[in-house]
């Protein structure tokens, strides 16, 4: 018999890989290459399409997987506003990206608004889901079970 897959499960993946992207590209900005300026467009598509590539990726796979979360919750398990908020943080984090890669493009650097908008969506994501975490172990787990039981004292 096979286990389903939770959505939470690819969630936190997706922003784990983020992580990962992000760390890729700190150490190429800042101890690599920290004075890198791309001097053509051909040129920084290329710096996207490589030392960014893990993080876009990551940024892909969280709306993807928020949005694969808010579907399931509205077919199965009734957990539609953590994922509405989830799937809504992931798109402003992509609005935010889009902004910046569209600074870099035109040779410059996003403005603040964008980075926060970056940050900000996954923290928004990790949050909603930690917050909602309870409720959903009390319905994973088996009645008596001592998930169950915290859920229900908190009721």
């Amino acid at each position: 018999m096979s286990r389903r897959l939770d959505p939470r499960t690819l969630i936190w993946a997706s922003l784990a890989l983020q992580a990962v992207g992000f760390a890729i590209d700190a150490v190429w900005h800042g101890a690599l290459h920290p004075d890198f300026e791309a001097p053509a467009r051909a040129e920084m598509l290329a710096h996207l399409a490589s030392v960014h590539a893990v993080f876009l990726v990551g940024i892909l796979a969280l709306v993807a997987s928020t949005a694969w979360g808010l579907w399931d919750a509205v077919t199965r398990s009734g957990d539609v506003p953590e994922f509405a908020v989830a799937l809504a943080a992931a798109l402003v984090q992509v609005a935010g990206q889009a902004w910046d890669l569209s600074g870099h493009l035109h040779q410059s650097h996003g403005p603040p608004i964008s980075w926060a908008m970056i940050v900000g969506g996954p923290l928004v994501v990790a949050v909603t889901l930690w917050v909602s975490r309870a409720r959903h172990r009390g319905r994973t787990s088996a009645p008596g079970s001592p998930a169950e039981g915290r859920v229900a004292s908190h009721r």
